[in-house]
């Protein structure tokens, strides 16, 4: 039987009540890989404020730096949502 409660959210009850592990090493496993993501985003959004305050005025180093910080947060609200997608793509599977 998989986990009541994985991450931050509470397993939807339709993953509960199939007896399939799997289910919850998947979400396992996507709550690690969210973790990762988080980490490897906070990081690039430190390193692009870094980049546009050492860019001392230089357009293209400027414009690369915001590019750096706008995928970067981008990335970071994607990983973030990424568990919610993923239990619920595995309710529509279960259902």
């Amino acid at each position: 039987m998989a986990d009541p409660v994985i991450g931050c959210i509470e397993t939807p009850a339709a993953i509960l009540s199939t007896k399939s592990d799997l289910l919850g090493i998947i979400l396992k496993v996507a709550d690690g890989i969210v973790t990762i993501a988080v980490a490897i985003a906070v990081a690039v959004i430190i390193y692009g404020g870094i980049t546009y305050a050492l860019s001392l005025g230089s357009n293209s180093k400027i414009r690369q730096a915001k590019n750096l910080l706008l995928w970067s947060v981008f990335g970071l609200v994607v990983a973030l949502l990424a568990k919610y997608i993923v239990a619920a793509i595995l309710v529509l599977i279960t259902q």
